[in-house]
């Protein structure tokens, strides 16, 4: 298992005991593209679909990992 399996693993269990440099990991292992990186908001985007992450402190809050979470992952889309 390598080091992104181990990542993803941990974030499918909990994902809020993950940094925002992971979850950006993560998203750009998932094509997204980060298109904009302000004092406080990350823009992502892929295709047609657009995710604005807000910063504080140097991570983002819970609803953020729990969106992306959902996101990437819920196949009930």
């Amino acid at each position: 298992m390598n080091q992104y399996e181990k990542l993803l693993e941990n974030f499918l269990k909990n994902p809020f005991n993950i940094d925002l440099k992971w979850l950006i990991k993560i998203l750009e292992k998932n094509w997204y593209e980060k298109r904009e990186w302000k004092w406080s908001h990350t823009i992502f985007k892929k295709w047609e679909d657009i995710l604005t992450i807000a910063i504080h402190n140097n991570d983002c809050k819970d609803i953020y990992k729990k969106k992306v979470k959902n996101m990437l992952f819920d196949n009930n889309k």
